[in-house]
């Protein structure tokens, strides 16, 4: 998703301005759109993983078995 946002986002712009006749103030207040849609995923969308509580110990999510198993 990354490499394609990276790839679309300049292209869409590059139409946007050919399209606008190069007016800047207009692709950058329509680019406000999608930033302010990931603030807002982020902002509630987005949970933080509960904490351990104090003096729980934590499991080591790698095993010894699973280091000692041949890579595929």
């Amino acid at each position: 998703m990354d490499t394609v946002g990276a790839f679309l986002g300049p292209m869409l712009a590059i139409l946007m301005m050919a399209a606008t006749g190069e007016d800047f103030r207009f692709a950058f207040w329509i680019a406000v759109i999608p930033a302010a849609l990931a603030v807002l995923l982020i902002v509630y969308g987005v949970r933080e993983p509960t904490a351990p509580r104090q003096g729980e110990r934590r499991r080591f999510p790698v095993r010894g078995v699973e280091l000692s198993q041949p890579s595929h």
